[in-house]
């Protein structure tokens, strides 16, 4: 379900809701503690990190990644936020950032655990931003944020 519904569906503007007509009639909710933590890591990504309310969903902005459980779904604002969640992350392909300059920030989320797995890393945009592989187990799912960079302090 995180694979398939939840973070398609959060990176395509859309919102979840869960119904839970069978768990209605019974108190006890362990079944769903998976759910409610993969929900709470991915709406926490968007709201945190994201201009959600101004971008739209993009994924043909993602070339040459794997096609497992749909491929990746990217969320983008161009030229500043951009997301990408990847079912499978062992192949990652490039961001088209056409008319885009300017520093970015790249940085892992582990949708298991709901943090992030590196501090950011800087680079120069170009037409073709090459991705690159998650920090670890890359046939898990991962999202990726890329956003323009604050510009750094000078003392």
């Amino acid at each position: 379900i995180r694979k398939e519904v939840i973070w398609p569906t959060y990176l395509s503007g859309g919102n979840l809701e869960v119904i839970m007509g069978s768990k209605l009639g019974t108190e006890d909710f362990r079944s769903l503690d998976d759910l409610w933590q993969w929900l709470s890591h991915a709406r926490r990504f968007v709201e945190e990190n994201l201009p959600f309310w101004e971008m739209e969903p993009d994924d043909l902005s993602v070339i040459g990644a794997g096609d497992r459980h749909g491929g990746p779904q990217c969320f983008a604002k161009r030229g500043q936020a951009y997301a990408v969640y990847y079912p499978v992350a062992d192949q990652t392909g490039s961001l088209t950032m056409w008319r885009t300059s300017g520093e970015f920030e790249q940085r892992w989320f582990n949708p298991r655990t709901g943090t992030f797995a590196d501090p950011p890393t800087r680079f120069i945009a170009r037409a073709m931003h090459e991705i690159g592989p998650p920090p670890a187990d890359p046939q898990e799912d991962w999202a990726v944020l890329i956003r323009r960079a604050a510009p750094e302090e000078r003392p």
